[in-house]
């Protein structure tokens, strides 16, 4: 743990910052000197600190001061106190590399208002080398701090998974040398370090160049090559740039263990919708459009002057297409989101979005699928095929006219031949026998790793494998499940209950690995797709009831006020249920380091074609056993010992995902596969292949053209 102090004064804090007066007479990009002085004093303040001590039993670990009698980050606590004594104020925080962030972002504070105050023209007015196109004015900046890096928890016999650790995408070391390029007035610029994250390497760096520059980017490259590191590179240097303005940026991912990776929110959580939203029309009475005018999203939508989203390949088509006309009629702005910076970033050879086309984009009607093709039962729109799922395939994609970025460097594994065998099954090229036998004969270590599997069932059955060797009492929970009908509706579609990620009945036991299946508490890290380990039981009397919703919090969305109080209203009978019954609720530890007692959660699902909806719901602890998770839950993680199994691979791109988690060969164990078999498998989709075809041939400067023509906006 770190103690942040602040409100400090002393000479020392402030000399380095001096040194960026010298350099304002420079045509360079102020910002940019800004930023390369603050680099500089966070070299100086942290040489010499070992950012991986183990974390005391008592006390903190890391002491932070960015004011006082001298500036950086103290291992303890008579340290800190020598330069800060008399001085009030202190914050706490986790991890040294959120303790660098933290000292990082207020030495940017402090260097910028020392340049002002020798420079009275506002940084963000010189600052700026070409502004993206957003010009509407912003709130404050309200994007969300990087997340901890989670810790390994000891395993537990038998056999526990490895828990995964934040995936750090980068180099590792300098081997990625440092590009040459040259600043304003041929000044030599080196590239960003974002503290935490190795340092960027030339093409990450021509990433930010574009970015900076206001360009909308498509950044690209398979697993390992860098993509989260930049990401978050770009979200730093986003935010410094509008850290004077009232601009915000906001980080994006389709997930939640995604969003979690990078530091940001979820797609669904920025647009302020829930899955059901999708039944809305676009436009007039009761439309998203309609929601997006309450005032806290109609402020998030017309203040932001960036949008990052990361995983691009699980965002739908017409999720894209929904996003991007929604913010253009709240922003009054023709253009594609409104006028917003769109960066991109993701690998269409990896998972495509999950069950697409379920509603109309204009009127929200359930899809009817004849013929492996979507259409609207109104006649709107055209008709989808499955190639035509990707994001890429939105009209507002080619609109956005995307720059392409490729990265190629791979840094999660060092190993030169597993790098080209996993270039070789992203790209479905033919695997010689070498290949094959690289995969299957190679010497793994992966004793308790994480077993990946293609389907629930193949999962559910590893688990239950496991479990029964666990000594010790089981707890059991069954899902309550619930129908309200609204009024005039007769039918009961039970059967889609199914579709509900929660396990109707589930067991556990002390040194239970658990797979967290809801977004808990993401400020915490406990988001879906999150690992632990079950180190006990707690009175249910013990969980709070929850709030109910408030209407105020539901301007003009009368659905989403019924669903969250059906929501809240299932909870709270299942409590009561367990208070009455005296039942015990599991307590986790999760990789990240915290502890949780996980009581229950509830997901609702709407039907019917119109408003008000009928609502099913489940009602169930929001975990499952972990020893083996699916492939799909994977996707953004990286691990040092799995397990894949490839037997019933079903989806192009789901096995090079399996086989691009792991951090290196030896950690990696392949079964259910041959040789021929692993042949058959590793396929590209065809509207993939197409797309990346035509940004083949394109120069890197040419925007990645779509594989249709755009067709015309809907009409508000």
């Amino acid at each position: 743990m770190s103690t942040f102090q602040d409100e400090c004064t002393g000479s020392e804090a402030w000399h380095g910052s001096l040194q960026i007066r010298d350099k304002r007479s420079s045509s360079a990009d102020p910002e940019s000197l800004i930023l390369a002085e603050v680099e500089r004093l966070m070299a100086e303040y942290t040489r010499g600190i070992n950012p991986n001590l183990p974390r005391k039993s008592k006390g903190k670990t890391y002491y932070v001061v960015w004011k006082g009698r001298k500036c950086g980050i103290f291992t303890s606590w008579p340290q800190c106190m020598a330069q800060t004594s008399k001085f009030s104020g202190a914050q706490c925080t986790w991890t040294f590399q959120e303790a660098e962030g933290k000292l990082r972002d207020e030495l940017i504070k402090i260097v910028r208002l020392e340049a002002s105050r020798s420079h009275p023209r506002s940084i963000a007015e010189t600052g700026d080398v070409q502004r993206p196109v957003a010009s509407s004015p912003a709130l404050p900046h309200d994007g969300t701090p990087d997340r901890d890096r989670p810790a390994s928890i000891p395993r537990h016999s038998p056999s526990i998974p490895a828990l995964e650790t934040a995936a750090v995408d980068g180099p590792t070391d300098d081997e990625g040398g440092r590009p040459e390029t040259a600043g304003a007035e041929g000044q030599e610029r080196q590239p960003l370090h974002i503290p935490g994250d190795p340092p960027l390497c030339p093409e990450q760096q021509n990433a930010i160049d574009l970015a900076m520059q206001g360009h909308n980017l498509f950044i690209t490259g398979s697993g390992g090559c860098g993509k989260s590191v930049l990401v978050r590179a770009l979200h730093r240097m986003f935010n410094a740039r509008y850290q004077a303005t009232n601009k915000t940026v906001h980080l994006l991912a389709p997930t939640g263990q995604a969003s979690i990776n990078i530091g940001g929110r979820t797609t669904y959580n920025y647009a302020g919708w829930t899955p059901e939203d999708a039944r809305k029309p676009l436009y007039g009475d009761g439309s998203i459009v309609t929601k997006a005018r309450g005032q806290r999203i109609f402020n998030r939508y017309r203040h932001t002057a960036v949008l990052i989203i990361d995983e691009i390949s699980m965002v739908e088509n017409q999720f894209f297409e929904r996003l991007s006309y929604v913010m253009s009629a709240i922003r009054k702005d023709p253009k594609p989101f409104g006028g917003v910076q769109i960066i991109v970033v993701g690998d269409f050879c990896q998972l495509p979005p999950v069950k697409p086309f379920k509603h109309c984009l204009h009127c929200g009607k359930e899809m009817s699928k004849l013929n492996d093709q979507w259409a609207c039962p109104e006649g709107h729109g055209h008709a989808f095929q499955a190639g035509d799922k990707w994001a890429f395939e939105a009209p507002e994609w080619k609109r956005c006219n995307f720059k392409c970025v490729r990265l190629t460097k791979i840094h999660r594994q060092s190993d030169e031949a597993f790098i080209k065998v996993l270039q070789t099954c992203r790209l479905g090229q033919h695997l010689d026998d070498a290949d094959a036998n690289l995969l299957l004969a190679h010497h793994a270590e992966a004793e308790n790793g994480t077993e990946l599997k293609s389907t629930r069932e193949q999962v559910n059955q590893r688990n239950l494998e496991e479990f029964v060797k666990i000594t010790g009492r089981v707890h059991e929970y069954k899902a309550a499940d619930a129908c309200t009908l609204a009024r005039g509706e007769r039918r009961q579609p039970l059967d889609r209950l199914d579709e509900h990620r929660y396990p109707r009945e589930l067991q556990l036991k002390v040194d239970t690995p658990v797979i967290l299946l809801a977004n808990v508490d993401l400020d915490r890290g406990l988001c879906n797709g999150r690992q632990g380990v079950v180190v006990g039981f707690v009175s249910s009397d013990t969980i709070q009831e929850p709030r109910p919703p408030s209407l105020r919090n539901y301007e003009d969305d009368d659905d989403g006020y019924r669903a969250a109080t059906e929501r809240y209203n299932r909870i709270v009978d299942y409590l009561e249920s367990a208070w009455s019954n005296k039942d015990m609720f599991p307590k986790v530890r999760f990789a990240n380091g915290e502890k949780k007692v996980i009581g229950p959660d509830c997901a609702v699902t709407g039907y019917g074609d119109q408003s008000p909806y009928s609502y099913l719901s489940q009602t169930q602890i929001p975990l499952t056993q972990g020893w083996a998770m699916t492939i799909h839950k994977s996707q953004s993680l990286s691990l040092d010992r799995v397990v894949v199994d490839l037997s019933r691979i079903f989806e192009h791109g789901q096995a090079y995902v399996a086989l691009s988690r792991a951090r290196s060969l030896s950690g990696l164990k392949v079964v259910g596969a041959d040789a021929s078999g692993l042949r058959r498998i590793f396929q590209v989709d065809d509207a993939v292949r197409a797309f990346m075809t035509s940004i083949d041939s394109n120069d890197t400067e040419d925007q990645p053209a779509d594989a249709k023509a755009a067709r015309s906006r809907p009409v508000e």
